[in-house]
């Protein structure tokens, strides 16, 4: 848009030498190569999204995007090393920038893949332990030190009225001290998933460490489901599914 409003276009090499007369110029310019380097096919450029949706007209979603991030994976490599031979830091930086967004592509995708057709009941927790909102925060600690739990769904008879995380739990007893109660320091707007919603749905909430989720059925708590405990229903998935794939070789 800006370079469509000058007439006199200056020569590539007067724009190395920035000025008041050739801003405009610079600003189209690099508007263009941003551009054109965001069309690169990898992620998470749009030029690697645009790759997966071609690749997905042939493969399954999950194989496309694999693929896809195999290709951006190879061009990070790529410009990271002719970044290091030619002592072009940023390039480097870049390069770092393009594979952990390759890697994460893929592992989500993997993820989705390994989890789709599962119920979250599944994957979920039954053996866990709760708090009364009338407990106090020292009570919490005493319960988290004992069990492995780390998180405490709060509950006022069957009814559940709030989570308590372990971070939650750490900063109410520096706060106000071991002796107030849970009440105040659990969180009220938990996350609900139902127990037959799809794991590969479920994903996306727990795809930060640390991350929990009540599993309710209606109003009743049937379990927990965890980040950590997600991951090991994925790692598992992948032992069965590489035996399996052993056995028929």
């Amino acid at each position: 848009m800006l370079l469509t409003t000058q007439h006199d276009f200056l020569p590539l090499e007067k724009l190395t030498v920035p000025t008041d007369a050739n801003l405009i110029e610079r600003i189209g310019v690099g508007n263009v190569l941003l551009g054109v380097f965001n069309l690169l096919p990898a992620y998470p450029m749009d030029g690697g999204r645009i790759l997966r949706a071609l690749l997905a007209l042939r493969k399954s979603a999950d194989e496309a995007t694999q693929m896809a991030a195999q290709v951006s994976r190879f061009l990070a490599v790529a410009m990271g090393l002719f970044g290091l031979l030619s002592s072009n830091f940023l390039l480097v930086f870049v390069a770092l920038f393009v594979y952990l967004g390759a890697a994460q592509e893929s592992a989500a995708a993997r993820g989705h893949s390994l989890t789709s057709g599962f119920p979250v009941r599944a994957a979920m927790i039954t053996d866990f332990r709760t708090l009364s909102h009338g407990n106090t925060l020292r009570e919490a600690g005493d319960l988290l030190l004992s069990t492995s739990q780390q998180d405490f769904p709060v509950m006022h008879g069957d009814e559940v009225i709030g989570l308590l995380t372990r971070s939650a739990l750490l900063r109410a007893t520096l706060r106000d001290g071991p002796d107030s109660y849970v009440a105040a320091a659990m969180d009220r707007n938990f996350v609900r998933i139902p127990p037959e919603m799809d794991l590969a749905s479920a994903l996306p909430q727990l795809s930060t460490a640390g991350a929990v989720a009540l599993v309710m059925d209606g109003d009743r708590l049937v379990g927990m489901l965890t980040a950590e405990n997600l991951y090991e229903f994925i790692l598992l998935r992948q032992v069965s599914l590489a035996r399996m794939s052993h056995r028929e070789s």
